[in-house]
């Protein structure tokens, strides 16, 4: 199978504003993960009673947190090159820095291809 691999700065420059655009804007949601986590904790401590109800709120906090990402992520990352998505979603172990749809790699990090972040 040939590969064709193009190295563009363009491509590479506006992925990386479509990364620090979709970090920025996926920010937030740290505040109610680590919230939500902190009410488990003190819960778990202070009143143990009241930890079936904290699951709950948690699981639910967890699930929406989920949900956004999911539908705001998928509509973000696409290849600035061909507008499609570069990697799939569930092969945890292809690269993110190069699109198999069109060749083009998506960053100049090396630390990515070796899957050191």
């Amino acid at each position: 199978m040939l590969l064709r691999s193009t190295r563009d700065q363009n491509v590479m420059a506006e992925w990386r504003r479509r990364n620090v655009e979709y970090r920025a804007k996926s920010f937030w949601l740290w505040f109610p993960f680590f919230g939500g986590l902190l009410l488990f904790l003190g819960c778990f401590l202070y009143s143990p009673g009241m930890l079936p109800y904290v699951l709950g709120f948690e699981a639910i906090n967890l699930l929406m947190i989920g949900f956004y990402l999911s539908r705001y992520s998928s509509e973000l990352l696409r290849c600035p090159h061909c507008e499609e998505c570069p990697f799939s979603v569930y092969g945890a172990r292809q690269l993110r820095d190069y699109c198999r749809k069109c060749g083009y790699w998506l960053s100049d990090d090396i630390s990515g291809i070796f899957g050191i972040r």
